[in-house]
This record gives structure tokens, sequence and C-alpha cells, in this order.
């Protein structure tokens, strides 16, 4: 069981992909609001800081699981779409890296960054979401090598002569005579 979820191997069709990420949204949206409704319940400075050592320690242990999932998830259905998920999954990271580089420190760009970031996961989303998958991605189509077996001579049919009754030259199955 959980092999289906930590695991990089295999594929997943559309569906699957959109109820796991559905399905890891939910488990981490829950894990936050049980967080925030910890922290909201601290009163002053003190006891703000003595609720977030636990949820620093929950969102260290959170985050990675959470990545992990993701990228697996990803990962399988780069594979059932066609794709080398390792040459896409780095490429994206390094996409997404490249621009908030290239935009660190300029307000006015750090803007454009962000929508250029913004598109970048809009296509990979759409691409994971709705690309349709490969009937049978990564092996070689079959080669026509097998001859057809030859067709089937039909059944004799035994016919009665005119000296014969036509119950005895009629087989045991089939319609009874008379």
């Amino acid at each position: 069981m959980l092999d289906a979820v930590f695991s990089f191997r295999g594929r997943i069709n559309r569906i699957q992909y959109f109820l796991g990420g559905l399905g890891l949204a939910f488990t981490v949206t829950v894990i936050a609001v049980v967080a925030i409704v910890g922290l909201v319940g601290a009163r002053g400075v003190a006891g703000i800081m003595q609720a977030m050592l636990p949820l620093a320690l929950v969102a260290l242990v959170v985050g990675p699981v959470y990545l992990w999932v993701a990228f697996s998830l990803q990962a399988r259905r780069f594979r059932d779409m066609g794709w080398n998920p390792l040459y896409v999954i780095p490429g994206w990271i390094v996409a997404e890296v490249a621009v908030r580089i290239a935009t660190f420190g300029a307000a006015s760009l750090m803007m454009d960054g962000l929508v250029v970031t913004m598109v970048i996961n809009l296509f990979m989303s759409a691409c994971l979401l709705f690309w349709p998958g490969q009937a049978d991605a990564g092996s070689t189509p079959p080669t026509k090598t097998t001859r057809t077996p030859p067709p089937r001579p039909l059944p004799r049919t035994t016919v009665a002569t005119a000296g014969q009754d036509l119950n005895a030259a009629r087989s045991g199955f089939g319609r009874r005579g008379l």
C-alpha cells in the first residue's frame, strides 16, 4: 500500500494523478489547520514562541514527506505520458531556480519572475492533468513474425443414401429424427 504512494516506479493515469494530488493536498491542509489552531490558542509572544517549536518540528518532518510524495506522483505521471522523469523534473526545477536568480534583487523584476514561474507551473500542471498517457509506454511495438494458423476444415456431414435410415446416418448430436 505504501509502495503506491512513495514509489517512483511504474505509471499512473490522469485520474490516479488527480486523486493522489487531491489526497496529498487534503492531508497537508488538515495538518496546516491543526497547526494554525495550535498557534491561535497561544497567548502573547512567549506563548507563540513556545508553539512555534513544535510547529517547526512538524514542518521539518512533513515538508520532505510532502516533496517526496509529490515528486513520486509527478515522476509516475511523466512516465505514463512517455516523458523521462529523470530529465523533466530536474529541468523544471532548474527553470524555476533560473527565473528566481534572474529576478533576484530588483523589485520590479520580481513580479515578472513570479509571473514567469506561475506560467511554467501552469503549463506543467496542465500537461500532467490533461496530456493523454501512452498505451504501452516504454515497450517496443509488436512485430509480425508469427504466422496465422490455417483455417480449420469444415466438419463432415453425413448424407443418407437411398438405402439407409436417416436417423442412422446422423451423429449423436443435433436434431433428433421423428
